[in-house]
C-alpha cells in the first residue's frame, strides 16, 4: 500500500440508493473521489452486498432497523487504503451508524463514522448518538477522527456559532457536546433541500 497524505471525500442523503448507483460511480470517477458515506440508503439485509458493489472499494453498512421506509447507512471505501470494520462503537447499539479503521500507510489511524440522525429520533437514540461521539473521539492509538452524517439539527448555525433551544434541549446538548469534544465542523452550506425550501443545515462533518 502507497502512503496517502490525503483524499477526497463524498457523502450524500440518497433517499432509497440502490437505483443510484451508477450516478455515484459516475462522481467518484469524475471527483477522484476516496471515501463516500451515504445515509438514507433503505437497504434491508435481504439485499444481497453484491447489489452495492462498487469497483475498486471496499463497502460497509448497517442496514435499516426497521420495516418502515427510511434509515440504513454506508461506507465505501477505496482499496488504496486499508480499512477494516471498527466494532468497537460499531456494537454501541446505535442502529443507524457504520464505523471502520483507516490505515493511510503513513502512520495515521483514522477512526471513520457515518451517522444518521432521524428528524423523529426519540430521545434515547438521540442520547445513544451523543454518547457513540463522545466514546469515538476517546479511542487510543487513533490519531485522526472523521464523523459525517445526517444529524438533523437545523437549531445549530455553524456559520456564528450559535444554536437555538433551551439549555437542556437536544440541539443544546449536540452543540455543547461538539465544543466539548473540540470537533471541527467543516459544513457551512445547506446541500440537501427541495427548490421550494428556505434551505436547512441538515448534514455536517466533523474532524478532531
Amino acid at each position: 500500500m502507497s502512503n496517502v497524505s490525503s483524499f477526497n471525500c463524498y457523502y450524500t442523503n440518497a433517499h432509497s440508493f440502490l437505483k443510484k448507483l451508477p450516478e455515484l460511480n459516475k462522481i467518484i470517477l469524475e471527483n477522484d473521489i476516496t471515501l463516500a458515506g451515504i445515509t438514507e440508503t433503505w437497504a434491508s439485509s435481504d439485499m444481497r452486498y453484491s447489489e452495492f458493489d462498487t469497483e475498486g472499494f471496499n463497502m460497509y453498512r448497517a442496514d435499516k432497523s426497521s420495516s418502515k421506509r427510511g434509515g440504513g447507512v454506508l461506507i465505501y471505501i477505496h482499496k488504496i487504503l486499508v480499512s477494516i470494520p471498527y466494532p468497537q462503537l460499531g456494537s454501541m447499539g446505535c442502529g443507524d451508524s457504520v464505523w471502520e479503521l483507516v490505515n493511510t500507510g503513513s502512520d495515521k489511524r483514522i477512526v471513520v463514522g457515518n451517522i444518521c440522525r432521524s428528524p423523529n429520533s426519540s430521545e434515547e437514540n438521540t442520547s445513544q448518538v451523543l454518547e457513540l461521539l463522545a466514546l469515538a473521539n476517546q479511542q487510543e492509538k487513533i490519531t485522526h477522527l472523521l464523523v459525517k452524517g445526517g444529524f438533523n439539527m437545523p437549531e445549530m448555525e455553524y456559520n456564528d456559532y450559535s444554536v437555538a433551544g433551551l439549555d437542556f434541549s437536544i440541539p443544546v446538548r449536540f452543540f455543547n457536546l461538539l465544543q466539548d469534544l473540540f470537533l471541527i465542523q467543516h459544513v457551512f452550506e445547506a446541500i440537501q433541500f427541495r427548490s421550494d425550501q428556505i434551505p436547512p443545515k441538515l448534514t455536517y462533518e466533523f474532524t478532531n
